[in-house]
């Protein structure tokens, strides 16, 4: 729990290589399967799980990434809830870490 994307290779020598379904025990930023140096194309469905109702939402929000991508856009921009106008690198992560 924690910390797999260090690990991700090592874990993904013990995964079958003949399944049909992937999920990972708390799946969290999904790192094992991410990691760009293995392959699943032998893998027909794909399932996130974790606790973390973020996370979760975020991976969910993800398989329509068109409009997540314009959501981004949208309140990233002036008048959205993400945006800011701080230039000073330590306002600027001040303002980000409260809206967080």
């Amino acid at each position: 729990m924690g910390g797999k994307n260090r690990m991700a290779e090592w874990i993904y020598q013990y995964i079958p290589k003949d399944i049909d379904n992937y999920g990972e025990p708390f799946s969290g930023a999904f790192w094992v399967y991410f990691n760009t140096k293995v392959d699943y194309s032998h893998v027909k469905n794909v399932y996130y799980n974790d606790i973390n109702k973020f996370m979760s939402n975020l991976f969910s929000c993800s398989q329509n990434y068109d409009k997540l991508l314009n959501v981004f856009e949208n309140e990233l921009g002036k008048n959205g809830f993400l945006y800011s106008d701080k230039t000073n690198l330590v306002t600027y992560k001040e303002f980000y870490k409260n809206l967080y």
